[in-house]
């Protein structure tokens, strides 16, 4: 099976019920179409954050109430309306998308819940560097980003992987963590600190959750660290705490 067949098998299966096994034993083989079904579980859980805070204009609103409450609409125009809302409501959750990305200022706590969706579309073999040397990590990140990365130790955690990735059209480092007595993922990220942030000339200090996955995220001398993991959050402030007192 091709990848354009396993794909398209994958999206009818989303209405139509189980996948079938052909499209299931290609999934299991291909690194590509798992990325095509994490990406697209990614977007899923960023367009449900944007609907916590962003509403469709009032007019789009009112019209489509108007198409429900019209009762003496036939079959086939009631068909028509469906399809015309539908289609209205695609537009504007991708416009909204677009627009949350290229031209709004992110606030710490929407930059730490990226930070939580990306901990959330976690995929074993994504990894650039395996490795459990921070030094050797370190040195792999220079020429890959434009900033310094330090590889902080962690309590009762150490560093198993890193890679590259991208966190709202800006490149961050990220190093994964094991924790030593559960063998929980860490997700710790270094990228730029964003122009709005330093222009607010105040400290950024964010504490924040989503569907059970803590994010701590602060900023120090231009940078911006966050420490995300399925864990309580004591126990990830207190590795925050922890990093941070290594710093410079």
């Amino acid at each position: 099976m091709t990848c354009d067949k396993c794909r398209a098998q994958l999206i009818l299966s989303e209405e139509r019920g189980p996948v079938p096994a052909a499209a299931q034993e290609h999934l299991g083989q291909c690194h590509a179409c798992q990325e095509f079904v994490q990406d697209g579980e990614r977007l899923r859980k960023e367009v449900r954050l944007l609907a916590e805070t962003e509403q469709a204009p009032r007019e789009l609103r009112e019209k489509i109430q108007a198409m429900f409450e019209d009762r003496a609409v036939s079959r086939k125009r009631q068909w028509l309306v469906w399809a015309g809302a539908a289609a209205a409501l695609v537009l504007l959750v991708l416009g909204v998308y677009g627009w949350y990305y290229t031209r709004r200022s992110p606030t710490p706590d929407r930059l730490a819940r990226e930070f939580i969706t990306d901990y959330q579309s976690y995929l074993p073999g994504k990894a650039e560097i395996v490795s459990n040397s921070p030094r050797d990590i370190e040195q792999w990140f220079q020429g890959r980003v434009d900033f310094p990365v330090r590889v902080p130790a962690l309590p009762a955690a150490a560093p198993v992987e890193a890679r590259v990735c991208e966190i709202g059209n800006r490149k961050a480092a990220l190093v994964h963590y094991r924790r030593e007595s559960d063998q929980a993922l860490i997700s710790f990220f270094v990228a730029i600190e964003p122009p709005a942030f330093d222009q607010a000339r105040k400290s950024v200090r964010v504490s924040t959750s989503y569907e059970g996955v803590n994010a701590a995220l602060w900023c120090h001398r231009g940078l911006v660290f966050s420490l995300v993991g399925a864990i309580d959050e004591a126990s990830l402030n207190q590795m925050a705490q922890a990093v941070r007192q290594q710093s410079p």
